[in-house]
């Protein structure tokens, strides 16, 4: 991949969640990189309507009238972003697939610097985020929810959800068949030796995010259990912590009742420690509960999506 073959595709996979009005700048920018520093490349776009309510389906629609470089696949209904890039990347014939959200807020010189890593031989490219240029709150949730995510998978960049696949990472991708898949935790578990680019994130100009704090719950959630065993060990060191310090606890006791007649009387000691028991008992009981969900998910075998219609 040391040079470019102007017969090389490059395909763009953007999942649309209530994007209209973005849609068309989103395309505009990308496609101008191609008349400019990656002219050496042919271009695909494989838009990805995950049940929008909006206008974004016929502003997609319009964009494929006009260029036939544009593919356009629509949902029966919404089914989360995951299982938007899952599609697109399925559908995407290029030797390159640039994973990107529709919102203008990865900047068009990151797009070329990805593909310039891939040229050097870089099968898997992620973006690391530096910075952002968004409101305290969003900032906040941003921060905190990849932050949860490095706790469990600390190799994995801020903002890797902006990443690039060559043909052959993109095919191992789409032989995943797991149900609550992470996209990003998968990206990085290809392994591939992934090279990573910074990149600053450029305020929102048009709409507003989707995302909001329901969102970013389940998909941190869903980050951590999908790449880490982590809280199932959590909970087997709580228990044996538990266990032995109520051991040691029982044998004080009894060896000072023994040897000095002490006795313990405490309502209140007894009901607080009953309810941080029983608190830490149904906590774990919910870890285990989200890992049985995700293998119930699994064990029903249905389908990630369900995709209504496609054009081109």
């Amino acid at each position: 991949m040391s040079s470019v073959n102007p017969e090389k595709l490059i395909s763009f996979v953007i999942a649309v969640y209530r994007n209209e009005r973005e849609l068309t700048p989103t395309y505009k920018e990308l496609k101008s990189l191609f008349s400019g520093p990656l002219k050496d490349y042919r271009c695909e776009f494989v838009f990805v309507d995950d049940g929008s309510d909006d206008a974004s389906l016929p502003e997609l629609l319009a964009l494929r009238e006009a260029d036939p470089q544009v593919r356009v696949v629509s949902f029966s209904r919404n089914f989360g972003q995951m299982a938007a890039i899952i599609a697109g990347v399925r559908a995407a014939r290029g030797d390159a697939v640039i994973n990107k959200n529709a919102d203008m807020q990865e900047p068009a010189e990151a797009v070329v610097r990805l593909v310039r890593e891939w040229e050097q031989g870089g099968e898997i490219v992620l973006g690391h985020r530096l910075s952002r240029e968004d409101s305290l709150l969003a900032n906040v949730l941003g921060n905190a929810y990849w932050s949860i995510l490095k706790w469990t998978s600390p190799n994995l960049p801020v903002g890797s959800d902006f990443f690039l696949l060559g043909r052959q990472a993109a095919d191992a991708f789409n032989r995943i068949e797991e149900s609550d898949r992470f996209c990003p935790v998968d990206v990085l578990w290809l392994g591939f030796n992934p090279r990573i680019v910074p990149y600053h994130r450029m305020k929102r100009l048009i709409g507003k995010s989707q995302w909001g704090l329901s969102r970013k719950v389940k998909a941190g959630i869903d980050g951590i259990l999908h790449s880490s065993y982590l809280p199932i060990r959590f909970i087997s060191v709580m228990g044996l912590t538990i266990g032995g310090l109520g051991f040691i606890a029982a044998a004080l006791v009894a060896a000072r009742r023994l040897i000095q007649g002490t006795q313990y009387p405490g309502w209140t000691s007894t009901v607080v420690l009953l309810l941080l028991l029983n608190g830490l008992t149904m906590m774990m009981l919910g870890i285990i509960g989200e890992y049985v969900w995700r293998i119930y998910n699994q064990a029903k075998g249905r389908p990630q999506y369900i995709v209504r219609r496609t054009w081109g």
